[in-house]
């Protein structure tokens, strides 16, 4: 499957080869106002995951918290990665 970065360049491309035909017929006028329509129109791209620190999580949770502690890192960790897969 293609990325939404890779999409896009395929229709910027498609898009710059009918500007650059000498002669384009209303085939070629409509399909290029559908691709100019559709890069104008297309959803932001998605962000890439970026998850906390353990810094960041003791700093939340509001205290120190090291992987040898009572599972409550493993905790947060899982909650972080079903966020994670529900984000993707």
């Amino acid at each position: 499957m293609r990325t939404q970065g890779e999409h896009i360049r395929t229709l910027q491309r498609r898009v710059a080869f009918l500007k650059a035909r000498e002669h384009r017929n209303s085939y070629d006028q409509a399909e290029l106002g559908a691709l100019e329509w559709a890069l104008v129109n297309l959803p932001p791209a998605q962000r890439t995951w970026v998850g906390l620190t353990d810094e960041e999580v003791s700093k939340v949770f509001g205290g120190d918290i090291h992987a040898e502690h009572s599972g409550e890192l493993r905790f947060i960790r899982a909650i972080e990665a079903k966020l994670k897969e529900r984000n993707q």
